[in-house]
């Protein structure tokens, strides 16, 4: 019997793997949810014909992303539950009645992240997309945050981009020459809700609602 004055020890390992029970439930309630823009089956089809040219080049320590997961992220706001769908896709359909198509310009293939070791090959996109894109994600988050919507912003500037492919970091040296000039751009049509459904083999995206431009 437990009497008073004594506590109740529980091993390390029990504790843990309560704890990642509780985590993994809490998880299965919620959805990781980020909002983006998608690339058109044309632009697609260009971008495989030049990462082919490149796939080589790399020995199997490299993944590239498949084609249907290739987007420009807007705002990413992390694990939300069913409640926040509501907020969110009245944040988008605000957002958009305020903003018409733009283009999108994609300049370059290269490493990223900028000013760090590599460990991604991006698609770079012009400066002019980043001030447009950077200003749809003001816009709009200020919308969310007005329905109530609890997130982590990020407040770095934007450096739009798409990523190609993920790897371990790596001294830039060591690395092939992959820089290859583009002239592509595209209308944006859609803003889209997106799901990230996490797997060992790699996430994989899911559109779970779609608001056309005017």
């Amino acid at each position: 019997a437990v009497t008073a004055g004594h506590s109740i020890y529980f091993p390390f390992y029990i504790f843990h793997a309560f704890y990642l029970l509780f985590y993994d439930n809490m998880k299965k309630m919620k959805k990781r949810i980020f909002i983006a823009i998608n690339l058109p089956e044309d632009i697609k089809n260009r971008i495989g014909a030049e990462i082919e040219k490149i796939r080589c080049k790399f020995t199997n320590d490299i993944r590239f992303i498949g084609r249907n997961n290739w987007h420009i992220t807007v705002s990413f706001l992390g694990w939300q539950n069913d409640e926040s769908m509501l907020p969110i896709l009245k944040g988008m359909k605000e957002t958009i009645t305020d903003f018409s198509q733009f283009k999108i310009e994609i300049n370059d293939i290269s490493y990223g992240p900028k000013n760090k070791p590599p460990r991604m090959i991006w698609l770079n996109c012009g400066a002019n997309t980043s001030k447009n894109l950077s200003g749809l994600k003001d816009f709009l988050e200020s919308k969310l945050i007005d329905e109530g919507l609890i997130f982590k912003q990020e407040h770095r500037q934007m450096s739009a981009h798409i990523t190609l492919a993920r790897f371990q970091a790596a001294d830039a040296g060591d690395l092939p020459d992959i820089k290859t000039n583009l002239n592509l751009n595209f209308q944006v049509k859609t803003l889209n809700l997106m799901e990230s459904h996490l797997a060992r083999a790699g996430a994989e995206y899911e559109i779970l609602q779609s608001f056309p431009f005017h």
